[in-house]
């Protein structure tokens, strides 16, 4: 056994190995911390492994905080990741809340986003609640997720309120999208409801 912490931007060319690890805490980016725990079945030309990450609090812009939690089932030259993020409730703008809850089984190595939230909770899942309100100036050139949402309601404008809802199998291979959200409430899935509002200037051909 060895244990390996490794942060790739791209992976080794030809590696075959069985690497099993315990945790360590690892300083990526200033005021940044991670815990990384991975398991290499195989770490070959694109790196396939499970990454598990502790809970951390970091500072990104100034008044914003979040906590990243992230399993990895391909870490390659495009970074496939699964992410869950805790609720923090950070300060943007005067008189505006939001907060960020998400899910990714596969989130590309380049993205880039803004996210801000208005406010609706919804029942999804038995004892389950969620919530998301997003608006994406760029969302990445290569972004596929899957989105699950924990619950937050916050106020934007005046007597005004949306929500968006999603569970995105695939999310285009090439997708910039702003998204704008009302009201609606559909059945997806055997006990389980999302509610889905977008509007698209953009959403890629895939």
């Amino acid at each position: 056994q060895c244990a390996l912490y490794r942060h790739y931007p791209t992976d080794s060319a030809h590696c075959t190995d069985i690497t099993q690890q315990t945790v360590r805490t690892v300083q990526t980016l200033p005021n940044r911390q991670c815990a990384l725990y991975r398991h290499y079945p195989t770490d070959s030309a694109h790196c396939t492994d499970i990454t598990q990450q502790t809970a951390r609090t970091v500072q990104t812009l100034p008044n914003r905080q979040r906590a990243l939690y992230r399993h990895y089932p391909i870490d390659s030259a495009h970074c496939t990741d699964i992410t869950q993020q805790t609720v923090y409730t950070v300060q943007t703008l005067p008189n505006k809340q939001r907060a960020l809850y998400r899910h990714y089984p596969t989130d590309s190595a380049h993205c880039t986003d803004i996210t801000q939230q208005t406010a609706r909770t919804v029942q999804t899942l038995p004892n389950r609640q969620c919530a998301l309100y997003r608006h994406y100036p760029t969302d990445s050139a290569h972004c596929t997720d899957i989105t699950q949402q924990t619950v937050r309601t916050v106020q934007t404008l005046p007597n005004r309120q949306c929500s968006l809802y999603r569970h995105y199998p695939t999310d285009s291979a090439h997708c910039t999208d702003i998204t704008q959200q009302t009201a609606r409430t559909v059945q997806t899935l055997p006990n389980r409801q999302c509610a889905l509002y977008r509007h698209y200037p953009i959403d890629s051909a895939h």
